[in-house]
């Protein structure tokens, strides 16, 4: 998080959006969060439930006047502040990566 916050402070682009910490969870804890029954496996309608759940959450953050709909203009800017954040989070990857080998 500190290497994106990092980037977007130097190159002073406001469509980088810092990741939450909170959405960098274990395999495990996804599978419990969508498995609601606690019966250890997943059926159909946990999986329906989680991934409606993402795309609620998704079209939420694409409608930023809150109007229920989203224009070509929220959908465009969506698009950019994700590309310009996937690009600084896989710098900070390859940064990261080039460390660990030296």
């Amino acid at each position: 998080m500190q290497c994106v916050a990092d980037i977007k402070a130097e190159t002073g682009n406001d469509n980088i959006v810092v990741p939450d910490p909170g959405l960098f969870i274990s395999p495990q804890e996804k599978f419990d969060n969508a498995d609601t029954s606690g019966d250890g496996v997943l059926d159909l309608a946990e999986v329906q439930a989680t991934v409606t759940s993402k795309v609620e959450a998704k079209f939420s953050h694409m409608d930023t006047d809150l109007s229920a709909d989203v224009s070509l203009d929220e959908f465009t800017a969506h698009k950019k502040r994700y590309h310009s954040s996937r690009r600084a989070v896989k710098s900070c990857i390859d940064e990261l990566s080039e460390e660990e080998l030296f």
